[in-house]
C-alpha cells in the first residue's frame, strides 16, 4: 500500500525519508499522481464480505486448531506452526474449491441456456401489422442480447430499451425490426 507525504521529497522534514531510500520519494511521488489523476480513491477501495470471507475463515482455523493442540499439551511452536498450516491449507481449500464450484456452476448454466435456445422456433413477423402475443412467443434483442415475453404480467423492456411492453394496454414499442426476432418454445 502506498503512504502519501504532504511534504516535497527536498523539504527539510522529509529529507530523512529521502535519504533511507529513493523508495519512500517514489511512493509519496505516485500517490501524487494518484490523487491528480483521481484514482487514489478506486485504490483505497473496501473489501465486500465475500472478499473478506476466505481470510477470516483461515484465521478461524488458525486460533481453533491452536487452542486445541494447546489444550492437549504440545509446544507452542509446534502449535503454532501447525495451526498456520491449517490456516493457510484451509484458505487454498476455499480458494480452489470456490474457483472449481463457480466454473461447474458456470459450465451448467451454459449447457441450459444451450438445450433451452436449441429447442427455440424462430417465427417471422410483419412490423407493418400488430404484432403477435401469446402465452408460449419471446421477442429475442439481438443488440443486448436479452429475452422478453410476449405477455408479461408488469411492464417490460430490454437493457437497451429496444423492445418495450406495456403490460396494462397490451402495446409493443419496437426502435430497429431488424434486430428482433420472435420465437417460442
Amino acid at each position: 500500500m502506498l503512504i502519501c507525504h504532504s511534504l516535497s521529497p527536498f523539504s527539510f522534514h522529509n529529507r530523512a525519508a529521502y535519504t533511507i531510500g529513493f523508495r519512500s520519494w517514489r511512493r509519496s511521488r505516485q500517490c501524487r499522481q494518484l490523487a491528480r489523476t483521481g484514482c487514489f480513491e478506486q485504490s483505497k477501495r473496501k473489501m465486500t464480505i465475500f472478499e473478506l470471507f476466505p481470510w477470516l475463515l483461515a484465521f478461524c482455523v488458525t486460533v481453533m486448531s491452536a487452542a486445541f493442540f494447546r489444550r492437549l499439551g504440545f509446544s507452542a511452536v509446534w502449535v503454532c506452526s501447525v495451526g498456520l498450516i491449517l490456516g493457510t491449507v484451509s484458505w487454498l481449500l476455499y480458494v480452489i474449491g470456490g474457483k472449481r464450484l463457480i466454473s461447474g456452476l458456470e459450465r451448467k448454466k451454459f449447457e441450459r441456456e444451450k438445450s433451452a435456445r436449441e429447442r427455440w422456433i424462430y417465427r417471422a413477423f410483419d412490423p407493418t401489422k400488430q404484432y403477435p402475443a401469446e402465452k408460449n412467443l419471446f421477442y429475442d434483442c439481438l443488440v443486448c442480447g436479452n429475452t422478453i415475453p410476449s405477455l408479461p404480467r408488469r411492464n417490460v423492456s430490454c437493457k437497451c430499451r429496444n423492445i418495450q411492453i406495456d403490460a396494462g394496454s397490451g402495446r409493443i414499442e419496437i426502435r430497429d425490426h431488424a434486430k428482433v426476432r420472435l420465437f417460442s418454445y
